[in-house]
């Protein structure tokens, strides 16, 4: 597959171009899904990564964040 043409002009312009995942979650599906890059990267390699970042979404969804304490807090 050949990569598209190169972008032109302003890339934050609405419509300009592909919109990039607005998380992380949302990047690693765009990963498991592109066949081109994960036959580049190897399977094992992103197989393995992918395990692992979603494992540290986890991790990281147990905590509370500073600003969730302060945020919620006040309302005790």
């Amino acid at each position: 597959r050949e990569p598209p043409e190169p972008l032109r002009g302003y890339g934050y312009q609405e419509g300009t171009a592909a919109r990039l995942p607005g998380t992380l979650g949302a990047a690693l599906d765009a990963l498991e899904a592109d066949a081109d890059l994960t036959e580049v990267l190897g399977a094992d390699f992103t197989r393995s990564f992918l395990a692992y970042k979603r494992n540290e979404i986890e991790r990281f969804q147990q905590y509370v964040t500073d600003w969730e304490f302060k945020e919620y807090a006040a309302l005790i």
